[in-house]
């Protein structure tokens, strides 16, 4: 019965251990100026390949580090303190019946309101791929937060990933 329980102990430590190092390919068509989620999650590309579709046109292909279809990235208002110099005056009549003037230069605080800005999300790579070729692209990443892919032209991706270790 022991031997029986070590056994079957050791397989699904064999079988996890081959599951965690096994990898991945996936083929899929990519439209032109689309942009396209193929990963969500952290895994490391051991090597992809794009084959443009298009007979004329070099295709120029930029990954992202990105779970979602898009390519841009919103960085939201926000609100920081600053200080300012400004005047401070106070014009009074005295005991003798004369006007006087003091001026002051003071330090002010105040807050400031930066304006929402919309950018470009950092691109992991970009690639030009010669019209009607099958590339083998070079420098595959490793993505923390998935891989999303924006191509001019129509083609096909394959991407062969694991989990990282």
């Amino acid at each position: 019965m022991k031997k029986l329980i070590a056994l079957i102990g050791s397989l699904l430590i064999a079988t996890s251990l081959f599951a965690q190092n096994s990898s991945i390919t996936v083929v899929r068509q990519i439209p032109a100026t689309t942009v396209t989620n193929l990963l969500s999650g952290r895994y490391l590309i051991e090597e992809w390949s794009f084959y443009n579709t298009n007979a004329a046109t070099t295709a120029l292909l930029k990954a992202y580090d990105w779970a979602s279809g898009a390519t841009s990235v919103v960085r939201a208002s926000y609100i920081y303190r600053t200080n300012v110099l400004g005047t401070n005056s106070l014009v009074y009549t005295n005991s003798a019946g004369l006007t006087a003037t003091n001026t002051e230069i003071v330090r002010i605080a105040t807050n400031v309101t930066a304006a929402a800005v919309t950018n470009e999300q950092t691109r992991l790579r970009e690639y030009q791929i010669p019209a009607a070729t099958d590339a083998e692209l070079a420098n595959p990443p490793q993505v923390a937060r998935g891989l999303t892919v924006l191509s001019d032209a129509a083609g096909w991706i394959t991407i062969t990933y694991r989990l990282p270790q």
